[in-house]
């Protein structure tokens, strides 16, 4: 969002999504105040950023992404897998990300946030699973990292959801 907004320019509306939802006005308003050598260093920097990254633990590869994979475009997995997905897609809680993904590699899962996971406990309607509300969810495919730490931020609008946010981290080669 931020790097749609530098795009976009200091003239244009910024989204409100972004801009008051998001805290972007606090960004925006300090990169406004940089020096253009710096802006333009940023602006470089940030389009250079991968919309997915792979990592290997031992002989397991996995990929980490905001929301969705992005493979680039590949033909037929444009379909599946776009930049927009890639930031903004939800995933389902028995959901496989790679299930349209024809590539020769084979990923142990997909990690990432982008999703609170408690909405993971909602959608599935498991008595149990709501019981840990916001902690990291593992499903056979992909795991979600987003514990709903953002939420500390607004304990005005979302009082029920900052009471149960926590910050996340998650040791891959062991899972804890």
């Amino acid at each position: 969002m931020f790097l749609d907004q530098i795009e976009k320019g200091r003239t244009e509306t910024p989204d409100p999504v972004w801009y008051f939802g998001n805290n972007g006005k606090v960004t925006w308003d300090a990169y406004c105040m940089l020096k253009e050598v710096n802006r333009k260093a940023i602006y470089k920097w940030l389009k250079k950023l991968e919309y997915s990254a792979e990592f290997r633990i031992g002989s397991e590869l996995y990929m980490a992404a905001h929301a969705y994979p992005y493979f680039g475009n590949r033909g037929r997995l444009s379909v599946y897998y776009t930049k927009d997905k890639a930031v903004w897609h939800r995933m389902h809680w028995n959901g496989d990300p790679f299930i349209n993904y024809h590539g020769s590699k084979k990923y142990r899962a997909f990690i990432c946030g982008h999703t609170i996971t408690d909405h993971y406990c909602r959608e599935k309607g498991d008595a149990e699973s709501r019981e840990a509300q916001n902690s990291i969810f593992i499903a056979p495919h992909f795991i979600d990292i987003d514990c709903g730490a953002k939420c500390f931020e607004y304990k005005d609008q979302m009082p029920e959801q900052a009471g149960r946010a926590r910050l996340a981290a998650l040791r891959v080669d062991d899972m804890h």
